[in-house]
């Protein structure tokens, strides 16, 4: 209001030394704090020239911070922090320099226990106030988050029902520094940003980790370990337990046996039991002894989930077919 009255021909036939007065303004396409009325009535007061500038790199966000006034001197992981939360707004790194001045701190940004409360603060004003994603887009990274730092566009797109356009739908985000792209796989600039979606209110965690385990069985169905770390983030600890016992039989297969009382904390009685019966019939089997391992494999009840009787069901497929090759040689 001030720079308008300034501006106006009353006060310069007034003041004449106001004729010589320049403003620089910097305005924030798509901020969500902008006073429209009193930028309008700014902007009709004079003749203006607009220049589109361009947004700060990470290689210039250190020189960027001393510019406005920053004292500190940062390690190079905070400083990729700060410039993965603010995406190097203007606005925010002020702030950032502000905290730098005040008199309570003693050579840091901020107190160590507050720094991760501080970024948090930063990020939250970047994407919710001075360069707000549009809802959509939001609603797509906070299910990408579930998937981990990384994420393909199928795996995405299996998670979300198919959900046409993504591509377009997560275009603001890339805009806007959210993420990194190659090809068709998709990063978050850094965890920070990527936790903020993951924790965010409307994040329905427990459901789309559920739903993205489902997924890995379809997309990726030899990734035991991952789909197990899925489930039991959703909540589904015996569906974890299940497949856990899955990655443990492939690990068996190459060699790598079964450390069975690491396993009792995490896995029900039932499946600890499992694992040991098919570990020792697994070693029978190698050592030539099939008549043995068809007995071991026999004394599985079949109350267990069908994958898991599956893999029972080969071993003792491939014990049968063992036995009977080796007894048409003997009689030969």
């Amino acid at each position: 209001e001030l720079l308008t009255i300034a501006l106006s021909p009353d006060a310069r036939a007034a003041f004449p030394f106001l004729e010589t007065l320049a403003v620089i303004a910097l305005e924030t396409e798509g901020s969500q704090t902008q006073e429209i009325r009193s930028l309008e009535t700014l902007f009709a007061s004079t003749s203006w020239q607009s220049f589109d500038l361009p947004l700060c790199s990470a290689a210039s966000f250190g020189e960027l911070l001393r510019a406005f006034g920053f004292k500190s001197s940062l390690s190079l992981d905070l400083v990729d922090r700060l410039f993965a939360v603010t995406g190097g707004h203007l606005e925010l790194i002020r702030r950032i320099a502000e905290a730098d001045l005040q008199p309570a701190n003693t050579g840091t940004l901020v107190p160590v226990s507050n720094m991760s409360d501080f970024l948090f603060e930063l990020l939250e004003n970047r994407l919710e106030k001075y360069a707000a994603v549009p809802e959509d887009t939001a609603s797509v990274l906070r299910a990408a988050a579930v998937i981990g730092s990384s994420f393909a566009e199928y795996e995405l797109g299996c998670l979300l029902h198919g959900r046409e356009q993504l591509e377009k739908i997560l275009e603001p985000a890339e805009k806007l520094r959210i993420l990194d792209r190659s090809g068709t796989v998709r990063t978050f600039v850094h965890d920070v940003v990527r936790k903020y979606y993951l924790h965010h209110k409307n994040t329905c965690r427990e459901a789309l980790h559920e739903r993205f385990a489902d997924c890995l069985r379809l997309i990726h169905c030899g990734d035991y370990a991952r789909r197990a770390e899925h489930l039991r983030r959703s909540g589904n600890h015996r569906g974890a337990g299940e497949v856990l016992v899955l990655e443990c039989l492939r690990a068996m297969r190459v060699g790598t046996p079964p450390i069975i009382d690491s396993l009792r904390d995490s896995l029900d009685a039932d499946l600890v039991s499992f694992i040991a019966v098919m570990f020792k019939a697994q070693n029978e089997f190698d050592s030539g002894r099939y008549t043995r391992a068809i007995e071991e494999l026999i004394g599985i009840e079949s109350l267990l989930p069908d994958a898991l009787l599956a893999e029972r069901d080969i071993l003792l497929a491939r014990s049968h077919i063992k036995l009977l090759t080796r007894d048409r040689k003997s009689v030969v």
